[in-house]
């Protein structure tokens, strides 16, 4: 009985492997000493790095562990720790994300 040959990967398989793996590694160099380009841009939904809620329009914190919002005035809303903290310009923009209104 003759021993089965090992087959090889046709020539085009080498070559897409090939650029998957070097658009791969331009992606990491890119992440790691280019930052900037893979920022989320801020929009409704605002993390703890924010600037301040004032300059920005923010009226409403969540809070990420009770899915919970309430106006930046309130004494709940000050209390939320920082990275648990979200900022919301809108009620409606909350209600997207599926936070709910709390009591305050």
């Amino acid at each position: 009985m003759s021993k089965p040959r090992k087959q090889k990967l046709p020539r085009w398989n080498l070559t897409l492997l090939a650029w998957l793996l070097g658009l791969w590694a331009l992606v990491a160099l890119l992440y790691f000493f280019a930052p900037g380009l893979f920022q989320v841009s801020e929009s409704d939904y605002a993390s703890k790095f924010a600037q301040s809620a004032a300059s920005q329009g923010f009226v409403y914190y969540g809070d990420t562990r009770t899915k919970l919002y309430y106006p930046v005035e309130s004494p709940k809303a000050k209390r939320i720790p920082d990275q648990y903290l979200v900022k919301f310009k809108s009620e409606e923009a909350a209600k997207k994300y599926g936070f709910r209104r709390g009591r305050s």
